[in-house]
Order: C-alpha cells, then structure tokens, then sequence
C-alpha cells in the first residue's frame, strides 16, 4: 500500500499482470492512470476491491462510495471461474514484445 495526496506527490509503477485499486479520501480527487498500450473498452479486468478473499488493506470505517462497475465486479475466485482473468502465461508474453526506441 503507497499512501499519495497532494503534499508528497508521487507515482506508482504496476508491472504488467498485476492488479492495482484506488481509494479516494477526500472529493474531488483526481487518479491519473497511464498504460503502456492504448485504451481499449472490454480489455481491462475487474474484480470486487471488497473481495473478502483479497483481504485488501482498506481501512474502512463506512460503506465506500463505488461506481456502479465496481459494485457489479466478481470476486477473484468468480473471475476466474469465468475466463474472465489473464493467464499468468499471457502477462508474461508482453514481456516479449518488442519495445520502442529512440535509434
């Protein structure tokens, strides 16, 4: 976990294949997130932040304002059971991709 607010900007750098989530404190807060392939709707993966299988480190004392995505989002266990998670194969064959160079 990597505490980042508007003191002490920073940033946070998620290898390919591994999953990464957000929690706002304060409204009007601004998450700038930059990938390195382009945005393509229907490829990303979502799985439940809650998911009691995770036990993610949330600190919650309230029930989270979430968007109607993340509400509807599997747990890990059913996302998988769909298809719906990448292999760990997959992630490892972007490693292989060539990269861009400035030759």
């Amino acid at each position: 976990m990597v505490w980042l607010d508007h003191r002490d900007p920073a940033g946070v750098f998620v290898s390919e294949g591994l999953g990464h989530g957000w929690l706002a404190l304060e409204d009007d807060t601004v998450v700038a997130c930059h990938s390195s392939r382009p945005d393509t709707p229907g490829t990303g993966y979502t799985v439940s932040a809650l998911d009691p299988a995770l036990a993610l480190p949330w600190g919650l004392t309230t029930e989270p304002l979430m968007s109607d995505e993340d509400l509807a989002a599997p747990t890990a266990a059913e996302a998988l059971a769909q298809g719906l998670l990448p292999a760990y194969e997959d992630c490892l064959a972007l490693y292989d991709r060539p990269t861009l160079t400035t030759d």
